[in-house]
């Protein structure tokens, strides 16, 4: 049975969806269809309806002092410090301290000794991440960064 042009232009209806299995969308196979259905994803009504499970709007950003503990939260700063060393059980932990006008944040990578190499002085960047507190001093760890050059 073919449709007819009048359904074609109104679309298909959530009913039609729901019988559409998911491998009818483009570049889904068996494989993926199986972990698609582990996710509880068998049809296309259920593919379109799957919503993320958090959204982070990386969008809107803060400065330093109003950042609060707990947030998520992104911020332009410039890069004051950069400290590379190991902690007593052999880690590599490298410390920035960054700065965008309104005050200082410490940002801090655990077993990424090549970040100071990346975060030097003066360097400015975008850095998003969930605001936490250690020893009364907000921080960032293990933050999502964009470094910016001198014409941003």
């Amino acid at each position: 049975m073919t449709e007819s042009p009048a359904s074609v232009v109104a679309g298909r209806s959530l009913r039609s969806l729901a019988e559409l299995p998911v491998t009818r969308v483009h570049r889904v196979g068996i494989r993926r269809a199986e972990a698609l259905a582990a996710l509880g994803i068998e049809s296309v009504l259920d593919l379109v309806t799957h919503y993320p499970r958090r959204y982070v709007d990386r969008t809107r950003q803060a400065d330093v002092a109003a950042l609060q503990v707990g947030e998520e939260s992104v911020v332009l700063a410039e890069v004051q410090t950069c400290r590379a060393r190991r902690t007593r059980q052999g880690r590599a932990l490298v410390e920035l301290d960054v700065r965008d006008g309104t005050g200082a944040l410490r940002i801090t990578f655990f077993n990424q000794a090549w970040r100071a190499k990346q975060l030097v002085e003066g360097h400015r960047g975008l850095f998003a991440g969930k605001v936490g507190s250690f020893k009364g001093t907000r921080q960032l760890t293990h933050p999502d960064f964009q470094l910016l050059d001198a014409d941003d």
